[in-house]
């Protein structure tokens, strides 16, 4: 802040998990609070962390702030300033025109415009027009992209508020400067801010938008100084004077590039901008940073630190020589001189390569947009891009498959997949970086195998000894059907591009019911998601008719009885509301049927059935009405609940039909919930009361654990150990075996917490420990995962968990985009265990929290992309 002040711009250098983003706010919210009117603007470099900064700020508000005056904080605990996010650069100066006294958000990629098609040019224009009008047309010619390049970020410049705080996010992005024949990323963002090279005798609009000017990143240079000034250039910052703390003589941010200057001069030049501090361990009382404590494996193998690869398979070793003799062969061409950069190898990582995506890639190259074969922008031709042995090693792939009906065998990429096998069973998460776009597919797949072989001993081993065969013949049907998809077909979580965000759910339980898709990359996923196999009761089957069914005795499993709750769960709890309430126990069905009937008919618009769900919900909103009205700290106990739980819910003089249920199936009913309160061991463990005297913040916190266990039971880990209890009391795996009896739940519910209790005493990977976790790590799972959830109303907080946790895969991969769900469930306990993902994740993602091991598969092009990455 007092560099800002000085200078008018800073640079916070600190190195990767330090936290960056929060010293970034604190300084944001100071100059807000000295200047209740100040205008701030964030760039971020990608849409995921753009949106984790409008959540950051959030929590950084309502947890680290704790002044509430209306400038930083507002009376609600939340942003004075509303955040925006603009997903481009019309957006901005759309919603900057609507309301300019917000906080917005932009991302590096909106100012990475398509110019090469006139056409594009003129749809650009045209959108911009309609925002800023009185600009002519023939300021934006469009018949030359670079004319069109200087013009449209001038004229964004008109549509630009003043701001007088800019922060950027990654800044090192920026790296070659503001040049109009280089980066058009950078060129346009330069001139959209008032870079000074934009000012025209033509443009009396033109003008410099940035007060004081806050650079973050880990890596702001790699190998020369020059680059710090090459970022604050592209802000019009390169030529600024810079004082220091102790004098008052000013020197140009410029000398950082001139060869004459001395390295030291330099060193103290940056110093009066910059921020640098490094993360230590401190141990046996001397600090270590991770530059000392940190391994790097130059000799290869996994299980034995720096013990060389062994090759011992003699199919394996007979293969690799055939990929050495096609390489060498393809670095005789005389474009190689027998010498090559390793990274331009791509069967360094992998030798996957589908017939379908070297045609694909073939067909890219002639419409001069080739597809990515390496993670970013990489290599400097497109052969190299391309990887100069993919060709080469095509044929032999796709004759291995043809052959075997499997894919090529590399020893590394199988010793990689054998040393993390091990996190199915201990819960250890693993985030692995890949360079080679195809080595996410086929590592994962690899992966998906070891898998397939752990579930199925799970279940096998968990299973009565008469339903061992028919979950063995399952596993045979699955195995066939999957052999008919080749590897590079195999289903893949998309890319959520367009991902509806939690702000945008309906009020119903319509999310939280959403259909999954399944798939057979794993038996989980054949099995346990989408519609499983037909005729079987499937995971996913008693997932969705049973658990999920309004109508089924299962539906109010994870409900908990919140009347016997404030009575002190009484042995009966309808003769303990009555006593309570003075009325017998005709009298007391009479009145609750009557509100109840009124209340349900809020609930469903459906004409014929009587939902269990929704009767249940009606029951128990009616008995709390009717405690509200007997007076006394009870009385206001169910008010709280009505009002969080049940808002907008008010009975009636509805007389009910003779077929609506008695409130025995609603009121003392038996839950999951009623049951774990009586093994208190295990339920302070999962599911803790909240040490406070506020009985409206218990209240809320007690139901989004309890939501939150409800969604991990059904959607992820647990379930396979809720399935197994479930599918063993049946019996048999048909469809129509189960039971339909009340009891089928009360006693399902039991069993659970008996068996919770014996996971609380062995550790292991199972439903106990996903739990646990996520209790312990309750309050930073909501702060990261569901900013939301604490000031939300807690109707939605079954569609918030159901929306992150659905779809749940045990190994992750992820390229081109980011998958936002993938991200926050990788953030989650249990599943996914392992996710492997080119750059996509390099910056910027909070994804330590539960990750024991960071590994790097290959090499990097850029020493900051090592850096990044390791950081993680």
């Amino acid at each position: 802040f007092n560099m800002l002040q000085r200078n008018r711009c800073a640079y916070l250098a600190d190195e990767v998990g330090m936290g960056k983003t929060y010293v970034a706010l604190g300084v944001m919210s100071l100059v807000r609070y000295l200047n209740p009117h100040a205008r701030v603007v964030v760039i971020a470099p990608r849409e995921n962390i753009q949106r984790k900064w409008a959540k950051d700020l959030k929590n950084f508000v309502r947890v680290n702030w704790k002044i509430v005056g209306n400038r930083v904080k507002s009376l609600q605990g939340e942003p004075a300033w509303p955040p925006v996010h603009c997903n481009n650069l019309i957006d901005f100066t759309q919603e900057r025109l609507l309301n300019a006294d917000r906080d917005f958000f932009l991302r590096m990629t909106s100012f990475s415009l398509a110019l090469k098609h006139s056409e594009s040019r003129r749809k650009l224009r045209r959108m911009l027009r309609r925002q800023i009008s009185w600009i002519p047309r023939a300021a934006i010619p469009v018949q030359a992209p670079g004319r069109f390049q200087e013009a449209f970020g001038a004229a964004l410049n008109a549509g630009f508020p003043k701001i007088d705080l800019l922060i950027v996010d990654e800044a090192h992005n920026l790296k070659h400067g503001f040049n109009p024949k280089g980066s058009i990323r950078n060129h346009i963002m330069g001139l959209a801010f008032g870079h000074p090279d934009g000012q025209s005798a033509e443009r009396p609009w033109y003008a410099p938008r940035i007060d004081q000017l806050l650079l973050l990143s880990a890596t702001p240079f790699e190998e020369d100084y020059a680059a710090i000034h090459r970022q604050l250039a592209v802000f019009g910052f390169g030529d600024q004077k810079l004082a220091n703390s102790n004098s008052r003589r000013t020197v140009s941010v410029s000398r950082l590039s001139r060869r004459d200057v001395s390295e030291s001069d330099k060193r103290e030049i940056v110093g009066r901008l910059m921020v640098r501090r490094v993360s230590g361990l401190s141990i046996g009382g001397e600090l270590y940073t991770k530059n000392m404590y940190r391994r790097e494996w130059r000799q290869g193998g996994y299980a034995s630190h720096d013990d060389p690869m062994r090759v011992d398979d003699p199919k394996q070793r007979l293969i690799v020589g055939l990929m050495q003799k096609k390489v060498a062969e393809v670095l005789k061409n005389e474009r190689f001189q027998n010498s090559f950069q390793i990274g331009m190898l791509s069967s360094f990582e992998s030798f996957l390569e589908s017939v379908a995506g070297r045609r694909r890639r073939q067909a890219q190259l002639e419409d001069d947009e080739p597809e990515a074969v390496f993670d970013g922008a990489q290599g400097t031709t497109e052969h190299e891009k391309q990887g100069i042995d993919t060709d080469a090693i095509a044929d032999i792939v796709s004759s291995y498959r043809r052959q075997f009906g499997r894919s090529l065998p590399h020893p590394k990429l199988d010793a990689t997949a054998h040393a993390f096998a091990s996190a199915f069973d201990t819960g250890d998460k693993t985030l692995i970086f890949v360079r080679r776009v195809s080595t996410v597919d086929e590592l994962a797949s690899k992966l998906d195998g070891y898998f397939d072989r752990w579930i199925l001993q799970r279940l096998v081993g968990a299973l009565p000894s008469q339903l061992q065969p028919q979950i063995e013949d399952l596993f045979e049907t699955y195995e066939r059907e999957r052999m008919l998809r080749p590897e590079e077909r195999l289903n893949r979580p998309p890319v959520d591009e367009h991902e509806r965000e939690l702000e945008d759910l309906q009020d119903d339980r319509s999310v939280e019911e959403e259909g999954d898709e399944g798939g057979s990359e794993t038996f989980f996923a054949w099995f346990f998601r989408g519609d499983g196999p037909g005729g079987v009761l499937s995971g996913a089957a008693f997932q969705k008719n049973r658990l999920s069914g309004q109508a089924s005795v299962f539906s109010t499993f994870f409900e908990d009885d919140y009347v016997g709750w404030l009575l002190g769960r009484p042995h009966d709890v309808m003769n303990s509301l009555g006593s309570h309430l003075g009325l017998d126990r005709p009298a007391l069905e009479r009145g609750l049927r009557q509100r109840a009937f009124a209340i349900f008919n809020q609930l469903t618009s459906r004409e014929a059935g009587y939902p269990r769900r929704q009767v249940f919900q009606a029951y128990q909103a009616a008995a709390l009405e009717l405690m509200q009205d007997g007076g006394g700290e009870i009385a206001e106990k169910a008010r709280v609940v009505l009002d969080e739980r049940f808002q907008q819910l008010t009975s009636g003089n509805d007389s009910a039909p003779s077929g609506f249920p008695d409130p025995d199936v609603a009121v003392g009913v038996t839950t999951f919930f009623t049951e774990l309160v009586k093994c208190d061991a295990v339920r302070r463990r999962i599911w803790p009361t909240e040490d406070t005297q506020d009985f409206k913040l218990q209240f809320r916190y007690r139901e989004q654990r309890r939501e939150l266990i409800s969604a991990l039971s059904r959607l992820g880990l647990s379930y396979l150990d809720l399935y197994v209890l479930a599918i063993a009391s049946v019996g048999s795996f048909h469809l129509g075996q189960e039971s339909s009896s009340d009891t089928a739940a009360a006693d399902l519910a039991a069993r659970y917490v008996e068996l919770l209790e014996r996971q609380m005493q062995v550790p292991g990977f199972h439903a106990f420990y996903e739990l646990s976790q996520a209790a312990e790590t309750f309050d930073l799972l909501l702060a990261i995962n569901f900013p939301d959830v604490p000031n939300g109303p807690l109707r939605m907080l079954a569609k918030r968990y159901g929306a992150t946790l659905q779809r749940q895969v045990p190994i992750g991969r992820m390229s081109g985009g980011v998958n936002k769900r993938l991200v926050r469930q990788f953030r989650m306990p249990a599943f996914p265990l392992i996710l492997v993902t080119t750059d996509v994740l390099q910056e910027g993602e909070d994804l330590h929290t539960f990750c024991r091991r960071v590994v790097h598969y290959g090499i990097t092009w850029t020493p900051s992309a090592m850096e990044q990455r390791t950081g993680r």
